[in-house]
């Protein structure tokens, strides 16, 4: 919500990246897409980048319990992982979701093996940003 807030106040789409400490994939879209200067300038520049962990231990406040599984929801990376299979029916990482200030998607999300080298990237990137200004 925080992130959301921010995009709104600076007037940029969010980026949701589902991500997870343990991803091999994310590493390799961190290390070599998003290292692309171009890549890196926009993500610095023109979007409010969310990076949820899935698979983070840390303990919630309160039990909360699952929107899409009768299950309780004790750690952060449980509430991603519950946030994402509710909203974007999956649960693979890394996923990334580009949404507008009314919470809905820019365009199709992407994933490591759709959008997995610099060009393909940066032209989601660019047709999310397209969109957004319109």
């Amino acid at each position: 919500y925080e992130a959301l807030a921010y995009a709104n106040e600076t007037n940029k789409p969010l980026l949701l990246d589902f991500t997870g400490y343990g991803c091999v994939n994310c590493r390799k879209t961190e290390d070599y897409i998003w290292k692309d200067k171009e890549i890196k300038s926009m993500l610095n520049n023109d979007f409010v980048l969310a990076s949820l962990y899935v698979d983070d231990r840390k303990k919630l406040e309160k039990t909360l319990l699952s929107k899409t599984r009768d299950v309780s929801l004790r750690n952060v990376g449980n509430k991603w992982a519950d946030f994402q299979a509710l909203h974007f029916n999956r649960n693979s990482q890394p996923y990334y979701v580009l949404i507008d200030h009314d919470e809905e998607m820019l365009l199709e999300a992407a994933n490591y093996q759709d959008h997995g080298s610099i060009p393909v990237f940066r032209e989601w990137l660019d047709r999310g940003l397209s969109k957004f200004k319109k």
